[in-house]
């Protein structure tokens, strides 16, 4: 995706993303996982901050990267609203190649992002970046999709209800179209 189209899921991120099975278990998983981690935790990807935010109401401090300024200023918004800001560095970049001022003893890279880097390369660069990133002996942190081609065979090029959003103007259907066969040949071809 390029940065442009996800500028433009800013505004229904949070509700397309509730709506998945496995909203509600990341956050719980993230929580438990840098319960008691000291220092900043960076968290790459960090879109409109639904995972980071409950992060911060736990008392942990987030450096957030994003490729998307626009996902980033809705975090930024969410973080100010709940008086969560002082917790919270932003940081418009690349997850391939950012730098950051200071290293981490953690790096979360949640809710399957890591499947937005479709080439080997990108991925080789996400990584060494986050190496980079880590004090010694630090963690980095991933989720993703364990596939399944029975899964991918029926819902291939099958748009998918995830959400209804409604207010006064509007009714707004978020659909999924699955490629994932067409992804899944890209990634082992590259």
């Amino acid at each position: 995706m390029a940065n442009s189209e996800y500028d433009q899921l800013s505004s229904v991120y949070d509700v397309w993303s509730a709506a998945d099975p496995v909203a509600e278990p990341t956050i719980s998983f993230y929580k438990e996982v840098v319960h008691n981690v000291p220092g900043p935790i960076l968290e790459l990807g960090i879109g409109t901050g639904r995972i980071a935010i409950e992060l911060m109401k736990i008392g942990k401090n987030i450096i957030g990267i994003d490729i998307s300024q626009k996902m980033l200023d809705v975090c930024k918004k969410k973080a100010t609203k709940m008086n969560l800001l002082n917790n919270l560095t932003l940081s418009k970049q690349d997850m391939r190649d950012f730098i950051l001022n200071d290293k981490v003893k953690i790096a979360i890279l949640p809710f399957r992002t890591l499947g937005h880097l479709l080439t080997f390369h990108d991925k080789r660069d996400m990584f060494h970046s986050v190496a980079n990133s880590l004090e010694s002996g630090g963690l980095f942190i991933f989720d993703h999709y364990v596939f399944s081609l029975e899964w991918a065979q029926k819902y291939h090029g099958v748009p998918r209800l995830m959400s209804i959003m409604k207010d006064a103007e509007n009714d707004l259907e978020i659909y999924i179209y699955d490629i994932y066969l067409s992804v899944m040949s890209g990634m082992l071809f590259a």
